[in-house]
């Protein structure tokens, strides 16, 4: 066998010896170099053999005249080792005119010369080479000089433009290098799909791309047994922070730890609008605002709600009593459309109010359209702690109790069992729920278990079982004793979401309560607070079940439907505006603060119902002529009597709940809990403006 081989090798190594002796020969192979690129480097791969350890040879072509016979030889002589002086050759040819030659030489450069066998000038040299001659390249050459200016000189944007040329272009030969490029510029998480496809092809690339993988693979291995293997793949995440830190314009903003609660952020905003990461700040506010009623903001009750394209604006509900909106003379209805520049259109509202809250004392600019300007104004507002007053109540004319319940809190069945106890003597009672955001469904079943019998379903949540992924039933039933008896009207409205429309609902189909108003917002889902560590710096609020009313009907983006549907009238856009400007002079203020002193008694009876009497207002003449305005005088009585009962709020420091005599919506309820408890309100003077007004939009209320 062994004589068999050596005969078997015998013409091969005569063929060497034949050439290594026969100039002409290699002279011969030389001249037949072609750019035909299949054909050349086959060729430039038996000079090689045969040449081999015979510089001289090499060298003579080195020096010759033609481009091709100069890139054989100086890449045969810098595989045998990068001496300095064959440096210049190859760098000339990276300038060649003759595109074959330029790149070829470029790829040779990038592969055969290790940046750590150069002297630093002769380095810097180089790269100062390839920098000149890049912008006229073509796409391939930008991909090997940016591999060598970033392996060499460490340029972090030269793997920005390798990604750009991989995701752009359209020639395989170029993704195909560009991945493998990316690759050994540590971004492989980004290019791994299509390395993996390119290893399935039986080419020089294919056999590169297996290398990659399988080197990446036992990468992989020695983390895997140096650590704990990860439950998840988080190279992509891993990779962009990397891919920050080293490309962004400004690295000072980069901070790891913010863009992953950036990410985490966004993970949960992307599945629904109310499963949200919470940091500590969120966490902190959450309590304050849950257990104090306290936050520092603008003061205003806000909610998302559509305007007539379909599109949802940041809107002010209320405008809390003595805060910087009530103070900047914005009102429910306004819409805020900007925050510090950026629009609230289609907006998360919890990410907008974030904006708006913060340190009291802090400024904040809003950008606020109302129907009483003619164009949008920017108002500078400066934050304040605002103490937020959960509940309000109070006796309407014919012993109504009236009870203003605008947010939830753990204790809220015991709010309103307070103010029940308060309203001694009222025949039924109008719980106004209007712009009630909603809170813990658990509060919300207690609350409905002040007016419905025991054992009487509230609401029904379906949820997931997290070890069997199957879906659990749990029914909510009421376990006490009812708290009352009174008849009851409920007001709700667009803003009346989660718990509202639980209460609202469940006692609607139990025909406990008449619900009168405006479809309630419909968010029939059910969230949960997770912390993630133990000292509460982080947590997810997580939505984990859907809700259902008793009949087993979903409000999720459907709502409530009231038994009456009540509508604030269309409002008159010419008197609004004319408000508008005579509340620019202060003539208004400026009679309201000379009077009040020496009419507060009457100042109280006018805030709570004026008998639309611009007489009962001292000196009203003479102010209604200063005014100079084409408003009747009605219209400015009614005006003049909105700034009396932000005056009577003020100086009394609570919140008027209520105003019977303009409040459209109340007016109804009014009527219809009169008409449940046989109390004809006719008999009233303060109902004497709507009384006998019939309700065609009214759908029949069993009781």
């Amino acid at each position: 066998m062994r004589i068999i081989a050596s005969i078997i090798l015998v013409p091969w190594v005569l063929q060497s010896l034949l050439f290594l002796q026969d100039g002409t020969a290699v002279d011969s192979q030389f001249n037949k170099l072609t750019e035909d690129s299949s054909q050349y480097w086959e060729l430039v791969n038996k000079i090689q053999l045969t040449t081999r350890g015979q510089k001289d040879v090499l060298e003579k072509h080195l020096n010759s005249n033609n481009e091709l016979q100069q890139l054989a030889a100086v890449y045969i002589l810098l595989k045998e080792g990068s001496d300095q002086k064959y440096l210049t050759k190859i760098i000339d040819l990276t300038a060649s005119k003759n595109d074959f030659v330029q790149n070829s030489a470029v790829s040779a450069f990038s592969r055969l010369i290790p940046a750590k066998d150069l002297e630093e000038g002769v380095k810097d040299a180089c790269v100062k080479q390839l920098k000149g001659i890049f912008a006229s390249t073509d796409d391939l050459t930008k991909v090997r000089i940016s591999k060598i200016m970033f392996n060499w000189a460490g340029i972090l944007d030269s793997r920005k433009t390798v990604l750009k040329l991989f995701t752009d272009t359209r020639s395989k030969q170029i993704k195909d290098e560009a991945a493998l490029c990316l690759a050994g510029m540590m971004l492989f998480p980004q290019v791994k799909a299509h390395i993996k496809k390119l290893s399935e092809e039986p080419s020089h690339l294919g056999e590169i791309a297996r290398s990659v993988l399988e080197k990446n693979h036992l990468a992989d291995i020695i983390d895997r047994s140096s650590s704990s293997k990860p439950k998840y793949d988080f190279s992509l995440l891993e990779g962009i922070i990397d891919l920050l830190l080293n490309q962004y314009d400004d690295p000072s903003k980069i901070d790891p730890i913010k863009i992953i609660e950036r990410a985490a952020k966004a993970i949960c905003s992307s599945l629904d609008p109310h499963t949200i990461f919470m940091d500590k700040k969120d966490i902190e506010k959450l309590q304050k605002e849950d257990l104090e009623g306290k936050y520092g903001g603008i003061g205003a009750r806000v909610s998302m709600r559509k305007d007539r394209a379909g599109i949802r604006w940041l809107t002010i509900e209320e405008s809390i009593l003595g805060g910087p909106c009530h103070k900047a003379n914005l009102r429910s209805g306004d819409k805020i459309i900007r925050v510090e520049g950026e629009s609230t259109a289609n907006g998360e509202l919890i990410d907008i109010v974030e904006k708006l809250r913060g340190k009291p004392g802090t400024p904040v600019k809003i950008e606020v359209f109302s129907l009483r300007w003619e164009k949008p104004i920017e108002i500078a507002l400066t934050r304040e702690e605002i103490k937020l007053d959960l509940i309000g109540f109070g006796m309407l004319p014919g012993d109504i109790g009236y009870i203003q319940f605008v947010s939830f809190s753990k204790d809220s069945d015991k709010l309103i069992k307070g103010a029940i106890d308060s309203l001694k003597g009222a025949k039924g009672l109008v719980l106004d729920l209007r712009g009630n955001p909603g809170g813990y469904l658990d509060a919300a079943v207690r609350v409905a278990n002040l007016f419905l019998d025991q054992g009487k379903v509230v609401t029904e949540k379906m949820s997931k079982n997290p070890e069997t992924s199957d879906k659990v039933k749990e029914v909510f039933i009421t376990s006490e004793t009812k708290y009352t008896d009174l008849p009851l009207v409920i007001l709700v409205d667009g803003g009346s979401a989660s718990a509202s429309e639980i209460i609202a609902g469940a006692l609607k189909e139990h025909n406990r309560a008449a619900i009168i108003g405006e479809k309630t917002f419909g968010k029939g889902s059910v969230q949960q607070i997770y912390p993630l560590d133990a000292e509460l710096n982080n947590a997810v609020k997580i939505t984990i079940a859907k809700w259902y009313l008793p009949s087993g009907e979903s409000v999720q983006e459907k709502g409530v439907e009231p038994n009456v549907e009540a509508k604030f009238p269309e409002p008159d856009l010419w008197k609004l505006r004319e408000f508008e400007r005579i509340r620019s002079t202060g003539l208004i203020d400026t009679y309201v603060n000379a009077q009040y002193s020496n009419n507060v008694k009457l100042f109280k009876e006018l805030s709570e119902y004026d008998s639309f009497d611009h007489s009962l207002y001292p000196g009203f003449e003479d102010l209604y002529k200063q005014l100079n305005t084409r408003a009747t005088s009605d219209e400015i009585r009614e005006l003049l009597r909105e700034y009396v009962r932000h005056k009577v709020a003020e100086e009394s420091n609570r919140k008027l709940y209520y105003d019977y005599q303009t409040d459209s919506q109340l007016q109804i309820a009014i009527r219809k809990i009169a008409e449940m408890c046989n109390i004809e309100i006719t008999n009233f003077k303060q109902y004497a403006n709507f009384a006998k007004i019939e309700d065609k939009n009214e759908s029949p209320v069993p009781f």
